[in-house]
């Protein structure tokens, strides 16, 4: 029974992983900006990876240079948003190219790390 049970549960997780992966191909190289309350908004879409260790890893083909973890999902999540907002400020101060899909981005402006793709350890 336990076979039958984690053999279910597998594959559902492969299901999950490739909806993912769906959706991290349809917005990996694009971030969505909106308009709201007169405050930009970008989206930078991020790879979710569970660590052996039980914690997860956080990086993003968008902004290569951001690498971050955290002991939970929420926490990855967090630490990421502030790692960007750092390393895209760090590259506004030294005239570094902004990515195509990040163009325009000022620090103030409102940016939302989302889940692309999960990877399983």
């Amino acid at each position: 029974m336990l076979e039958v049970e984690t053999q279910r549960l597998y594959e559902e997780l492969q299901g999950i992983r490739h909806e993912l992966k769906t959706l991290l191909d349809r917005v990996e190289a694009v971030a969505y900006r909106f308009e709201r309350r007169g405050q930009r908004t970008y989206i930078l879409p991020v790879m979710l990876e569970a660590d052996e260790t039980g914690g997860f890893v956080i990086t993003s083909a968008l902004l290569p240079g951001l690498v971050t973890e955290g002991d939970d999902r929420e926490e990855a999540l967090l630490n990421a948003r502030e790692a960007a907002e750092g390393l895209l400020e760090v590259m506004l101060e030294d005239s570094d190219s902004l990515p195509s899909e990040l163009n325009g981005y000022q620090p103030g402006d409102e940016l939302v790390v989302i889940v692309g793709a999960f990877e399983m350890a």
